[in-house]
């Protein structure tokens, strides 16, 4: 079975992490009928990524969320086309950083999400280490920006 990290996990993974190698959106996505279980996630150590508990992660349907302490399931919508997600090993995904950056603007201050727009897009991030700042991968910026230009303006949000 594959975990998806999703929302604040995928926030916290992209902070931390520059994109793995051979970095490019992957087809897969939850599967309806695959519950993720405490065990599976605990298997994967995502600790070592940057990612605290809860453990946000993506399934395919309501029916597939787990209540076990230290997950949060987030419903991946069905509509949402193929490349949300980017392999970070076999059987470990995490939202592309366009998808994490959609999510963290429900999670985060306008401030803060300015600041994860930048340490998606510059060339220096701050080192979560605390050693001050660290070389940063930049092909995120091109990516951004894409996404970014085929938004839609929504009813009740400023143009």
């Amino acid at each position: 079975m594959s975990i998806f990290l999703s929302h604040r996990s995928a926030f916290e993974y992209w902070r931390a992490n520059d994109p793995p190698p051979g970095f490019e959106a992957a087809l897969a996505r939850p599967l309806s009928g695959e519950r993720v279980s405490k065990l599976e996630v605990d298997g994967f150590d995502v600790r070592r990524f940057g990612v605290s508990t809860p453990v946000h992660v993506a399934v395919a349907d309501a029916n597939d969320r787990s209540q076990a302490k230290g997950l949060a399931c987030h419903v991946q919508p069905g509509n949402a086309g193929p490349g949300v997600f980017v392999r970070v090993e076999e059987g470990l995904y995490v939202d592309s950083p366009e998808q994490a950056f959609v999510h963290a603007a429900a999670l985060l201050s306008l401030v803060e999400l300015v600041r994860f727009g930048y340490l998606l897009c510059g060339t220096y991030v701050f080192n979560c280490g605390g050693d001050g700042f660290r070389s940063a991968f930049t092909v995120l910026r091109p990516r951004l920006k894409r996404c970014a230009s085929a938004l839609k303006v929504r009813a009740g949000s400023a143009a």
